[in-house]
């Protein structure tokens, strides 16, 4: 009897699994011409560029098919040295286009180790505390005097703005950064699934209060 429960349960599994929706897939666009980063997909290669499309709402309706009327659409191409992602974000009406980076691309944002350059040159970071790996520090004061670099911080938290020093210190900061979204239970469960010691208790940290 038991076998046949067995034989039942996974077929109905099979049933289920097939009934699933496949994973989406998208191929990155291999391309030889020249990407200018401007914010204009205008050259060929993205034209040519598979787009990914029917994206799942994250919020506020989280799991449901995004609205055709403010839909995104991303295109990713590759060379010998660089990956480049493009995209459009649509919205009803030119006034609901937001000037700055909010709500709808990214309620936190996390930099690890050498990444804050990449945020410092949009000028988010500017007139806020940061920190990167020791070795980027002098590099980080030079270019980017608006910024107030914190060294041997282990993390530095703006309020939606984290930086981290190295690659170990980014784990640490996506951990405080899923406590700070959920709590303390859930940082700690993914610290345990990951096998890392983590002991936020211990570090030398600036968060804005």
């Amino acid at each position: 009897m038991s076998r046949y429960c067995l034989l039942i349960a996974l077929c109905l599994c099979s049933l289920f699994i097939k009934a699933q929706s496949p994973k989406k897939q998208l191929a990155a666009q291999r391309t030889t011409s020249v990407i200018k980063i401007d914010g204009n997909l205008d050259e060929q290669a993205w034209k040519n560029a598979t787009a990914a499309k029917d994206f799942i709402e994250s919020r506020p309706g989280f799991g449901k098919p995004e609205d055709p009327k403010t839909k995104t659409v991303v295109y990713i191409l590759y060379d010998n040295s660089s990956v480049y992602v493009g995209g459009y974000c649509y919205e009803r009406a030119k006034d609901s286009i937001s000037k700055e980076l909010v709500g709808r691309d990214a309620e936190y944002m996390l930099s690890v180790c050498s990444g804050i350059f990449f945020m410092a040159k949009s000028g988010i970071p500017d007139g806020k505390m940061a920190t990167t790996h020791y070795l980027a520090m002098n590099s980080l004061v030079t270019k980017y005097p608006r910024i107030t670099a914190l060294k041997g911080k282990r993390f530095v938290d703006n309020g939606r703005i984290i930086t981290t020093e190295g690659i170990f210190a980014g784990i640490d900061g996506a951990l405080y950064l899923v406590e700070k979204m959920f709590d303390k239970n859930a940082s700690k469960d993914i610290a345990e699934y990951m096998m890392y010691n983590w002991k936020p208790e211990s570090f030398d940290v600036y968060i804005k209060q």
